[in-house]
């Protein structure tokens, strides 16, 4: 089983995508998590995913492509994986695509002002007013269109991501369980 959890940042994908890997009993990928590992580095790889996270700025398909083959051949994922943080392009989503078979795309809809908060909330080196508003910018003009795609191939979820975490959870949770509602 494949799920993915998309949505912008500050949605909550990765508490998601940790509660629904646990219940699965799944390995959870988190792509911001392993590319932030990657580039620790002093390699090529490693200087590149640095310096697009500094300035808040999408990884290229290439690069994260690469990334996400590694990670998805390890022993660890053979019977499956919840993948939270890609696909971000359409592009990215249509060479998943053709990497693995999915289940389900969970995507949890949340406005922007309250994203902006949680991020703010969250502190993270990389999370100042600035580059939030630039990665949300982002997301709206390059992710979005993923959902799209996954709509036509019958996998996408839509789920109300300003809920509290366990209501959300249990909206994810009978969605894999007992069906699926219509988007």
């Amino acid at each position: 089983m494949i799920f993915v959890i998309l949505g912008p940042q500050g949605s909550g994908k990765s508490t998601q995508g940790k509660l629904l890997a646990q219940h699965l009993g799944l390995p959870l990928i988190d792509m911001g998590d392993v590319l932030r590992k990657w580039g620790e580095g002093t390699n090529p790889t490693a200087l590149k995913i640095q310096n697009i996270i500094k300035k808040g700025e999408l990884l290229d398909d290439e690069t994260l492509m690469s990334v996400f083959r590694e990670e998805v051949n390890k022993p660890q994922h053979k019977n499956g994986f919840v993948l939270d943080g890609a696909p971000r392009t359409l592009a990215q989503a249509r060479l998943i695509n053709n990497e693995v078979q999915l289940n389900k795309v969970f995507y949890l809809r949340v406005p922007d002002d309250v994203n902006t908060g949680r991020l703010l909330v969250r502190g993270r080196v990389d999370d100042t007013p600035e580059l939030i508003a630039k990665r949300l910018a982002l997301y709206h003009e390059q992710t979005e269109p993923v959902l799209g795609f996954y709509r036509q191939t019958g996998v996408l979820e839509g789920i109300d991501g300003t809920k509290g975490i366990e209501a959300i959870f249990e909206d994810v949770k009978t969605r894999v369980e007992k069906g699926s509602k219509a988007l």
